[in-house]
């Protein structure tokens, strides 16, 4: 009777529309961290509400009272743990599902990385890389550790080697991984054998491929690829951004937890005002609060409690306007008056507050401006989030488009990556190191590449070049190379680029 009691009151509280509120499921490999432990909560017949995360013959528990009892008072909303399922479904306004996401342990599960290094093959540099790959290895670790993974495969053109050891750093709130990695190959060619090595550092999106490298030298046989692609993973092997939903008419869609703007429509629809809430690490906060330059040195294995840190930092509670009740909650701490904001006058239509439970920097402006430029500084971490990529080609003049060698590489700003391809004897075929920075108007390129080839029967070339050049983003320079006893002229092409790195 209790139980039947209890499912007709929630019935009724999902009958009164909650302004702002959404219907999230959160995948959980195990049961939720709570107080009192979620399979000693009511069970209820049904869910209060048809949802495409529950359903007839699932196991439900009501959770709404254990959050309330923890001063979120999740207002015409609800809470159900489904057994049957792993998952947790909130009913509630975002600043509640926030809140309750963190409290019951939906951030703190445990997370592997899943690197996989792909390897592919055509038959010239202006071709469609065969697919699938030619030869692939996936490595999976724990964040923050090193993994190998090698393979050996017989072909008909004989026995190859490919191996790739790598390094996956924390998955950071917004779902970029930081990569180290090194591989290595090893084969046939035309006229011996062939090995070689890539050693770069990108930085990648979850779920996204990213191109690392390609070399090709005429006579030299077939061109060649890399790409990498990363994941995390919950420890039951399913995708971390797939593991929130969000109910979408009748049915569910996946809601990356990193993602850093919420989709269309999820957001309260304030008339005048921008509004974004990232969640936010604990450097970032510093950098906030303390500014960039006190905020150095910070150990981030430092796992003290961000709302326990922030009293030494004297900051006063933010008065949350009327404006954004469905979208901010106390207690909440001011951060209008930190080092960042000194460049734009806090003033009554500018909110920017610190959420110590939810672990988000929340910020609304009525100026588009304002809303852009702290959008952007919360966005960026420098290098971290940018990727380098480097091209350059050898081309006879009078046939432009189809290069003797091409080689490309994608790394991180300021760190030096290489590749090298060799023949019998550690002969080079291909040779190439890098070191790319931005000066904020063109690309610094700092190179070192050599190339042996073979572009017809007659004609043979090993050239070397090494210097320091500024690039312009994205423009193609074109330099005369080297000049052949016949007359002609071979040209060197060479193009920079910069990528921000953000999940969508």
């Amino acid at each position: 009777m209790k139980a039947r009691l209890r499912w007709m009151l929630l019935m009724a509280t999902a009958a009164t529309a909650c302004h702002g509120a959404e219907t999230l499921g959160y995948r959980f490999v195990r049961e939720p961290t709570a107080a009192t432990p979620v399979l000693k909560c009511p069970v209820l017949a049904q869910a209060p509400a048809a949802s495409p995360f529950a359903a007839a013959g699932d196991e439900l528990h009501d959770l709404t009272a254990l959050v309330r009892a923890e001063r979120i008072p999740l207002a015409d909303g609800w809470v159900l743990w489904n057994q049957t399922r792993k998952m947790l479904v909130v009913r509630g306004a975002l600043v509640d599902q926030w809140r309750i996401a963190e409290m019951l342990g939906f951030y703190r599960q445990s997370l592997h990385s899943k690197v996989t290094i792909e390897w592919l093959r055509a038959k010239d540099p202006t071709a469609v890389p065969t697919e699938p790959a030619f030869a692939a290895v996936g490595i999976l670790m724990n964040s923050g550790q090193k993994g190998e993974a090698s393979v050996k495969l017989e072909k008909p053109d004989g026995q190859w080697s490919f191996s790739a050891a790598v390094q996956a750093n924390n998955v950071p709130d917004d779902g970029v991984f930081d990569i180290p990695v090194t591989a290595r190959w090893k084969g046939p060619d035309v006229g011996g054998g062939q090995h070689g090595m890539v050693c770069t550092s990108v930085a990648v999106v979850d779920g996204r491929q990213l191109p690392l490298a390609s070399w090709y030298a005429a006579g030299r046989a077939d061109a060649w690829w890399m790409r990498l692609n990363a994941e995390a993973l919950l420890a039951d092997g399913s995708c971390w951004r797939d593991a929130r939903l969000r109910r979408v008419g009748e049915s569910a869609q996946a809601w990356p937890a990193f993602t850093p703007a919420a989709p269309d429509g999820t957001l309260p629809q304030v008339p005048g005002w921008q509004l974004g809430a990232p969640r936010t690490s604990l450097d970032m906060l510093n950098t906030l609060v303390l500014g960039p330059d006190a905020s150095e040195g910070t150990d981030p294995s430092v796992t003290t409690s961000v709302a326990e840190e922030y009293p030494k930092f004297d900051l006063p509670e933010a008065v949350i306007p009327d404006d954004l009740k469905n979208f901010a909650a106390p207690p909440m701490l001011d951060l209008r008056h930190v080092p960042f904001m000194s460049e734009i006058a806090p003033r009554a239509d500018v909110f920017f507050a610190y959420d110590p439970i939810c672990h988000r920097v929340v910020f609304g402006c009525k100026d588009r401006d304002v809303f852009d430029r702290i959008e952007q500084f919360l966005a960026c971490r420098d290098d971290f989030a940018r990727n380098f990529e480097y091209e350059t080609w050898l081309f006879d003049a009078a046939v432009p488009k189809a290069p003797w060698s091409k080689t490309s590489i994608t790394a991180r700003g300021g760190q030096k990556s290489v590749i090298e391809w060799r023949g019998r004897k550690r002969r080079p075929f291909i040779t190439l190191e890098t070191e790319l920075t931005d000066n904020n108007v063109d690309i610094e390129v700092r190179y070192d590449f050599r190339c042996r080839m073979k572009a017809q029967a007659d004609t043979g070339i090993d050239w070397h070049g090494n210097s320091t050049t500024h690039l312009a983003r994205g423009v193609p320079l074109l330099t005369d190379a080297l000049k052949l006893p016949d007359g002609r002229t071979i040209r060197q092409g060479q193009r920079a680029g910069v990528s921000q790195v953000r999940a969508e």
